[in-house]
């Protein structure tokens, strides 16, 4: 129902003010900066590595892997905000046991708005998988 620039943010279970501003700026859709692909900028960053640039005129994506359970929306939200279109892909794997192997609740169950967000809000890039 609507864009996601027309639907109002979720908020899961934060419930910290910062972690809220970080969570409604990462809801927000902007552009993936891919259109200023330069090549002579992609080979220069190649021979720094010592590695051998073969004319690639698309940005390759790399997959992104995590536990996740009691972390912060901070700095979920931050780690979108700071990879935001990089990600082909975004994992995250919860459990129901700790590491102590104690019953936990699952915090991203599905049906939940803590696991709406994270998946459909777009908050690692328009084309990111979660």
């Amino acid at each position: 129902s609507g864009s996601p620039q027309e639907r109002l943010p979720l908020y899961g279970d934060a419930s910290e003010e910062s972690a809220r501003i970080l969570l409604r700026a990462a809801q927000i859709q902007r552009p993936v900066n891919d259109e200023q692909f330069n090549q002579t900028v992609e080979a220069e960053r190649c021979q720094r590595y010592n590695l051998e640039y073969k004319g690639r005129t698309t940005r390759r994506r790399v997959f992104y892997g995590s536990l996740i359970a009691d972390d912060s929306w901070t700095t979920i939200s931050t780690a979108a905000l700071e990879n935001y279109g990089l990600f082909h892909t975004a994992s995250f794997v919860e459990s129901n046991l700790t590491q102590m192997n104690i019953q936990r609740e699952m915090r991203f169950a599905p049906a939940s708005e803590n696991l709406d967000l994270l998946q459909k809000r777009g908050l690692f890039g328009p084309e990111t998988k979660v």
